[in-house]
């Protein structure tokens, strides 16, 4: 089986995120579902549904292969439901007013951070698609943009990539104004 380095630092976090809390000072025969809820419910104060779901499936992956090396009894994840992903609630707080995206844009003008924040803006590409963006993807003539490349981090590590979906590659059309600040970039 093989992971992408992104994936195996991401489980990292989460382990890291494990051993802070008192379940695992715990034997792991002495662990019960209710700890384990007692973990995950109040993840959910600052992390993301999606996030909380990976802590969830890595703890499960880990009791289930206890329980079949007959480390533990019982499979404690039995009783345990996997957390639901509300994927389509939009945080207010998260969107930006127009007078914030006014003072945005003034604040960028002439930076370096220009172009790549109004590619977000205006085109609303990804943070890593923006980093990944290869300038034999960038169709001037054509005023468009072919999105095929991720870029990601976490913690030390960078990684490049595609996308995770068939439906994050595309090519996104943009303006005369996009093409002007590709222009002066290029």
């Amino acid at each position: 089986m093989s992971c992408e380095i992104t994936t195996i630092q991401g489980y990292n976090v989460i382990f890291k995120n494990v051993l802070k809390h008192y379940i695992s000072k715990k034997y792991v025969k002495n662990i019960s579902s209710e700890d384990v809820q007692n973990y995950l419910i109040p993840q959910r104060t600052h992390l993301k549904d999606a996030t909380i779901r990976k802590h969830y499936i890595l703890l499960k992956s880990i009791f289930t292969s206890l329980f079949r090396e007959n480390i533990i009894e019982k499979n404690i994840f039995s009783d345990i439901e996997i957390p639901k992903e509300n994927k389509y609630i939009i945080d207010e707080s998260n969107i930006y007013s127009k007078k914030e995206i006014v003072k945005l844009l003034d604040l960028i003008k002439g930076t370096e951070l220009e172009l790549p924040i109004k590619l977000s803006l205006f085109l609303g590409l990804r943070r890593g698609e923006i980093v990944g963006l290869k300038w034999k993807n960038v169709f001037l003539e054509e005023s468009y943009l072919y999105i095929c490349n991720n870029i990601t981090r976490v913690g030390k590590i960078t990684s490049e990539k595609r996308p995770k979906s068939n439906s994050s590659i595309r090519k996104i059309g943009f303006d005369e104004y996009i093409k002007k600040l590709l222009i002066i970039q290029s």
